[in-house]
């Protein structure tokens, strides 16, 4: 344990204790960015692509990273989202996220 705080005090990410904390923490460790929102001190929030949600085939089972600990700090599953799109994952265009999604980016490439 020393020595990953070692490491983490030479890279310069500080022990973060928040519940997504240590995602945060793995994330940064492996290099990744957190660009800072617009006219905010606050950075991109870090999320799990293995989420539990939308296997490959329906009635598919697909792993939940937060709720299998030996997955929650793996780097490889974490993603920093933008907040346009974490807004649309969270679900503010209605109750399926994802087709709320589809037609916003739909929208967005017809006005090109």
């Amino acid at each position: 344990m020393d020595e990953i705080k070692r490491e983490l005090k030479e890279r310069g990410i500080p022990i973060d204790s928040r519940s997504n904390g240590p995602a945060i923490i793995v994330y940064k460790l492996a290099g990744g960015k957190r660009p800072k929102r617009a006219e905010s001190t606050k950075e991109w929030s870090i999320h799990h692509i293995y989420n539990g949600k939308f296997p490959f085939r329906e009635g598919g089972k697909i792993l939940h990273a937060v709720k299998e600990g030996k997955h929650f700090t793996q780097s490889a599953g974490l993603v920093a989202i933008h907040p346009i799109a974490e807004a649309l994952a969270d679900g503010c265009l209605g109750a399926n996220p994802s087709r709320g999604l589809i037609m916003t980016l739909t929208w967005f490439s017809a006005k090109r």
